[in-house]
């Protein structure tokens, strides 16, 4: 029986150590999904002064 609760308890240690793993493992990608969308978020704002600065240009050059 000592056998047995000793085998247990090592399980435990390793599926403790898995888990923890697994949660920074988790914790990482949920900063790079935060990374990501800001990011995105930049690229979005920049696609839109890119965009009217377009139409400005188009603009100007219809005026000419």
């Amino acid at each position: 029986m000592s056998d047995k609760v000793t085998e247990l308890h090592g399980q435990k240690r390793t599926l403790s150590s898995q888990i923890a793993v697994m949660d920074n493992q988790v914790r990482l990608t949920e900063f790079r999904i935060s990374a990501t969308k800001q990011e995105i978020s930049e690229l979005a704002l920049d696609i839109n002064t890119a965009t009217k600065k377009i139409d400005n240009l188009e603009k100007a050059l219809d005026n000419l």
